[in-house]
Order: C-alpha cells, then sequence, then structure tokens
C-alpha cells in the first residue's frame, strides 16, 4: 500500500506584494524624515495625511480606512 502525497503551494498574489512592498516604502518615508531633528516635525505634518490617503486608496473597504487612520495617527505622533 503505497500513498502519494503532494504537496500543494499557492502562488503570491502579485498584488499583495505590491501592497506589502509599498506600505514599507511608505514607512520608511515617514521614518526617514527623523534624520534631521527640527525637519521632522514639519515633515510629520504634511506626511501624515498624505499617508492616510494613500492607505485607505490601497485598501478598499472598512479595512482601508482602518489602516488610513492607524497610518496618519502613527505618522502624526511626536517621536
Amino acid at each position: 500500500m503505497s500513498e502519494e502525497v503532494q504537496i500543494v503551494t499557492k502562488p503570491i498574489d502579485k498584488s499583495k506584494k505590491a501592497k506589502l512592498i509599498l506600505s514599507i516604502l511608505f514607512d520608511l518615508i515617514g521614518m526617514l524624515s527623523y534624520i534631521v531633528p527640527v525637519f521632522a516635525e514639519i515633515t510629520d505634518v504634511i506626511w501624515a495625511p498624505i499617508s492616510g490617503f494613500i492607505l485607505v486608496l490601497m485598501y478598499k473597504g472598512s479595512v482601508g480606512k482602518v489602516a488610513g487612520i492607524i497610518g496618519f495617527i502613527e505618522e502624526a505622533l511626536p517621536l
């Protein structure tokens, strides 16, 4: 009695991979502002709403709204 075992792998969805890479890129952009201390607060005021808006566009529905709100708060908070 020989049984064959097949391993089924699910290919990675290209849109999910692209969203992951973009999300990491946006986070890095937000962190780049801390290179110059006084400059960080000014750029956060500009970057926070942009980041939140882009996240809302990237992720549809209530997931996008939550991601946008969390992204905005993360970038808007000092430190």
